[in-house]
């Protein structure tokens, strides 16, 4: 998908939602603005900033450049002690979530959930069709 077709996406599918299509035009254009090492850790904090909006539309601008109809971005999660960051995978995330516990170095993690963040990157889709 090019870019032209990208943004006459995001114009038909969020034309009847004017302030999310805005934010979702904002955002599209700061990913391809970003620099390619930054497309693979994007903050919640970024999009909200690139989008101008408040964060009822940017979770609808998130549910929809992380879902099926334009899948620009995925979604990974983030445990960070101090500063060592470590990344979950899916497996991980979905236990943590099934358990509602943390597992670290074998051991429970109590308050887990103040130190687990989410975070965005880029899918091969955008990767191909951002200004470097």
């Amino acid at each position: 998908m090019n870019k032209q077709a990208i943004i006459d996406s995001i114009n038909e599918t969020l034309s009847h939602d004017p302030s999310a299509k805005r934010a979702c035009l904002y955002v599209y254009d700061y990913l391809q603005n970003c620099k390619t090492d930054h497309l693979k850790h994007i903050t919640i904090n970024d999009l909200r900033n690139a989008s101008c909006a408040d964060d009822v539309v940017l979770f609808k601008v998130i549910n929809y450049l992380t879902g099926q109809s334009l899948p620009l971005l995925s979604i990974g999660y983030e445990y960070i002690v101090g500063n060592e960051i470590h990344l979950l995978d899916e497996e991980e995330v979905d236990s943590i979530l099934k358990d509602d516990v943390l597992y670290f170095d074998g051991y429970p993690v109590k308050n887990w959930k103040e130190n687990t963040f989410i975070f965005f990157y880029a899918n091969k889709e955008l990767e191909g069709y951002q200004n470097d």
